[in-house]
């Protein structure tokens, strides 16, 4: 049964699965990931779906080489899956498409408009009937802002970081104080999720704007090519754990992750 996004926005619900929601979903044998980056979530897939095909694109030469070394058996491709051109043996051959923490790549790379490139391409390579597993940051779906206190000093040094080092980007806070802040949630989650990122990881992170779109919007643009079967936002565990130990929120901040599982018509 396929949903609409108002049958989606009731099920909205946290989770903290989302590399076994992947797993367990890889349909039929022949499984593309694109963007696999070091190969970590490639090598779970494999794990657990030994006896599947394996390919990949990755376009950063040393992630490229690890990936190679962790998955040996994967037919993995050094290459950018939006400028590269798309062989013709792979029209229609994958039977399950893997995009995780990749979209928010090629948004900063290329800009907004190459997302629905983005999924024109994989609808090119996804089989009638197949299955694309997608799986990134989330904006939220209404503006609005949130207030947070911080338990430790950690956090007033790295807010007066990103506030002094990144105050030409769009992702500043509205207001500050050494205890307190009042942020627009559009830009909590750009630090909230990274402020405890060191020394190159900072820099590089921090320049990038964490998610792609709000789930209405990525519904929008994934459903012009495939149908949404599943969608769930969700919070790791592992920022949560964070959060708690160095933040009192005021309030609900809204969940950074959004798990969306679709197939291509037949």
């Amino acid at each position: 049964m396929y949903l609409t996004f108002s049958d989606i926005d009731n099920r909205l619900v946290y989770s903290s699965a989302h590399k076994p929601e992947i797993t367990s979903n890889l349909k039929g044998n022949n499984i593309l990931e694109i963007g696999c980056g070091s190969g970590s979530l490639l090598f779970e897939a494999y794990k657990a779906n030994p006896t599947k095909n394996f390919h990949a694109v990755e376009c950063d030469a040393k992630l490229y080489a690890l990936a190679k070394e962790r998955v040996p058996t994967a037919n993995i491709i050094m290459s950018d899956f939006i400028a590269m051109q798309i062989p013709l043996s792979w029209k229609g051959l994958f039977d399950t498409i893997i995009l995780s923490s990749t979209a928010h790549e090629i948004q900063k790379d290329y800009g907004p408009s190459a997302i629905q490139l983005l999924f024109q391409r994989i609808s090119l390579v996804l089989r009638n009937g197949g299955t694309l597993l997608f799986r990134d940051g989330v904006k939220p779906n209404k503006r609005r802002n949130i207030s947070f206190r911080f338990k430790t000093e950690i956090i007033v040094d790295k807010l007066k970081m990103f506030r002094d080092e990144f105050r030409a980007t769009p992702i500043l806070p509205h207001s500050t104080s050494d205890t307190h802040i009042h942020i627009d949630n559009y830009n909590a989650h750009d630090f909230l999720t990274k402020f405890y990122y060191e020394g190159d990881l900072w820099k590089k992170d921090m320049q990038e704007s964490f998610g792609v779109y709000s789930a209405r919007e990525i519904f929008d643009i994934i459903q012009i090519y495939f149908d949404v079967i599943e969608m769930r936002l969700f919070t790791p565990d592992y920022i949560q754990h964070i959060w708690e130990t160095h933040l009192i929120m005021n309030e609900s901040v809204p969940n950074t992750h959004i798990f969306v599982r679709a197939v291509k018509e037949l």
